[in-house]
């Protein structure tokens, strides 16, 4: 970060010097002023200044300072924002999740996605250590996570690694609004994958005032669980979004100590009525044990290694709008570094930083909507033993047309990569959003080169299942090739945001798909050892999935689904943690209590997988899940009371890690400054 302090120097130099020059965009036609506005009244003629009292002298003094202030008064026009205007446009509160998670209940960003079937949830262990989302079925690293504008990729490396990010990485505490997407339609809010994504955004104040959260979760082996949320809009246009959190727990299996801080910001300072300065960021931290199932004459045993993880990234960029604020101009800068760090049997220290810059035109005209970005990066990534260095650059273009009811956009880019060439992107995505249905339609294609861990891991072999010889390796793989994505994707909704009943049916192609394979591995005689490794292989799939809700006055909500997930990997026989059936379904009564001016919920879900295999052994899932949750409310004071397997049905989730039965935690949400 060294170099940002000259380089925002420069940048602020340059701006005084050009001015950013532009012609008004002669298509805008600016609102004549109101004709209808008398003047203020003019002090009293008669009055004679020698003949004033004190009071009146004051009062004549203090009507010419109004008068010559609202002389002088500007009136600052709203800016223009592309990400604003796109969720807007296509973010529907149909697709909002925030009403299902306030009925239920979350602990990490894994749990947006539990309410809908077509994503494999896999929660290892209640109390935090790693949540997994597979969109579809698909394994491998295919999910966009879009953070309050904010595109974020958490990296780790797991002992048994799966290329898939821990959703647990994920900041929570200011989200507000939660919307999980099919498709393509991540891609036009700067998503690389075009199978599914997340997309949050906090509170945000409709006026000059602030909103705010703050949220605790306690329950059972010493997990604790705090988060906070602030956001303030400003009369002089500034803007700004915080939040904080902390989580720790020991799991079912004492010891654990997981230990997680998480902090985001987001800052929008007006630089006089036409320019603009805005920076965001995200810093996490998190460390503990990580703990592998394996086999000893005395039965299954843990093999535990001490784990430290951070993220790092930041945004900053200045702005520059037209006098008539429907074209913007952005300069900006990115920053990132990450950690994976890992003591124990197996030991690794692996590292990323770069750094990169944008510039990109926004601008409206009529009911159509661009954007056009260049950009490029650094990056740096470290093995523990070598150095390795990626430079690329890339351009982008989108185009929003919004209609009352019919909206499309287009979004085309390409991205150039030393030894894989150029990697284009392309995504169509139709939305209708009428009273009594709605319709979701996406296309998109991207190609997505290997990353440097994938391709440089180094290769290590140690002792992991057992003590009797090394039998566990991962190894990076330098021969991968691009991955190519080709998804499509239609939701059809009937009825209104309620009640209705939704139909979603997603499939693609992937060619070269990058996935972390395993294969046994002879040394001699018949010993053998795993070897975790990322390879190139095709893969067909196809998800269909009925959901529906039902809301009944407002005493009563219902919703339920089904989905199938058909998944073929050209090379991985046995597929595995893919089951090919989900259901889901959640119930609440409300209550409301007037004498106490008191809102009484009681909630219940079930949940259930088909049978599925791990990487060593079969005949996980095929149980059903059920969770029950009581709250009450008053004003901006929620209490809530969790019981998580209530039916304290015995299974694993993950190979080699037993839920052992029923688990709770309580806890409140407070909107202590509203």
């Amino acid at each position: 970060m060294r170099n940002v302090v000259p380089f925002v120097i420069v940048l602020l130099l340059a701006m005084a010097k050009i001015g950013f020059g532009q012609d008004q965009d002669t298509a805008f036609i600016p609102p004549e002023p109101d004709s209808t506005r008398q003047p203020a009244p003019e002090p009293d003629s008669l009055i004679q200044p020698d003949s004033l009292t004190g009071a009146e002298e004051a009062l004549l003094q203090f009507e010419e300072k109004r008068k010559e202030y609202e002389e002088e008064k500007v009136e600052r026009r709203p800016n223009l924002c592309f990400l604003d205007s796109l969720s807007t446009y296509f973010l529907s509160p149909r697709l909002n999740q925030r009403a299902s998670v306030e009925q239920s209940y979350y602990v990490d960003a894994g749990d947006y996605f539990r309410f809908d079937p077509s994503y494999f949830v896999i929660d290892y262990v209640s109390s935090p250590m790693r949540k997994t989302v597979q969109p579809f079925g698909l394994s491998g690293d295919r999910l966009n996570v879009i953070s309050n504008g904010l595109p974020l990729h958490p990296f780790e490396h797991y002992i048994e690694p799966d290329g898939q990010i821990d959703l647990n990485d994920i900041p929570t505490a200011g989200d507000h609004d939660q919307y999980v997407v099919p498709g393509a339609a991540g891609m036009l809010f700067e998503g690389s994958n075009s199978t599914a994504s997340l997309i949050t955004y906090p509170q945000r104040p409709d006026s000059s005032a602030y909103e705010s959260a703050f949220l605790v979760d306690q329950g059972s082996f010493e997990f604790n669980h705090v988060r906070g949320s602030y956001s303030r809009l400003f009369s002089s246009g500034r803007e700004i979004d915080l939040s904080i959190g902390y989580r720790n727990g020991d799991g079912e299996f004492a010891l654990r100590k997981d230990d997680t801080y998480h902090y985001t910001g987001r800052l929008y300072q007006p630089l006089g009525l036409d320019y603009g300065f805005s920076a965001s960021g995200h810093l996490y931290d998190r460390g503990g044990q990580y703990w592998v199932a394996r086999t000893t004459g005395a039965g299954t045993s843990y093999a535990t290694f001490a784990r430290e993880r951070i993220d790092r990234s930041a945004e900053i960029s200045f702005e520059r709008h037209n006098a008539d604020h429907t074209a913007r101009y952005l300069l900006g800068y990115r920053y990132l570094r990450q950690g994976s760090h890992m003591m124990g049997t197996y030991r690794g220290a692996f590292d990323y930083g770069g750094r990169g810059f944008f510039v990109a035109r926004e601008w409206v005209s009529g009911s159509s909507l661009l954007k056009v970005e260049v950009s490029s990066s650094h990056l740096n990534y470290n093995n523990g033993y070598e150095d390795f260095i990626r430079d690329d650059g890339r351009v982008s273009a989108r185009y929003v047309k919004y209609l009352p009811q019919l909206r499309y956009a287009v979004m085309a880019g390409t991205g150039y990569i030393d030894g894989f060439d150029w990697l284009p992107s392309v995504a169509l995505v139709i939305t209708l959003d009428r009273p009594g249905w709605y319709m979701l339609l996406s296309a998109g294609y991207s190609e997505q080169a290997p990353s440097l861990h994938q391709l440089h891991l180094r290769f290590q072999r140690v002792y992991m299942y057992s003590d009797d010889v090394e039998d566990y390796a991962d190894a990076g793989n330098g021969a991968l090739e691009k991955e190519k994505q080709l998804v499509a994707s239609g939701l059809v909704e009937l009825g209104g945001i309620h009640t209705n009943i939704k139909f979603t049916l997603t499939g693609g192609k992937i060619n070269g798909g990058i996935d972390w394979q395993n294969a046994r591995i002879p040394i001699s005689g018949e010993s053998v050892y795993t070897l975790f490794q990322p390879a190139n292989g095709d893969i067909d799939f196809l998800n269909a999935s009925v959901q529906q809700k039902l809301r009944l006055s407002d005493i009563l909500n219902l919703r339920s689904g089904l989905a199938y997930h058909n998944v073929n990997y050209a090379n991985i026989e046995d597929k595995p943690y893919l089951p090919d059936y989900q259901l889901f379904s959640g119930l609440e009564l409300h209550c409301y209590w007037p004498q106490r001016i008191m809102h009484l919920y009681v909630y219940g879900e079930i949940s259930y997988c088909s049978e599925y295999d791990g990487y060593h052994y079969g005949g996980y899932g095929d149980v059903l899940v059920a969770n029950v949750k009581l709250s009450f409310r008053i004003k901006g004071f929620r209490f809530h009371f969790v019981i998580q397997n209530a039916l304290s049905a015995e299974h694993y989730a993950r190979e080699g890690l037993l839920i052992p039965g029923r688990y709770s935690f309580f806890g409140l949400t407070w909107n202590f400054m509203d």
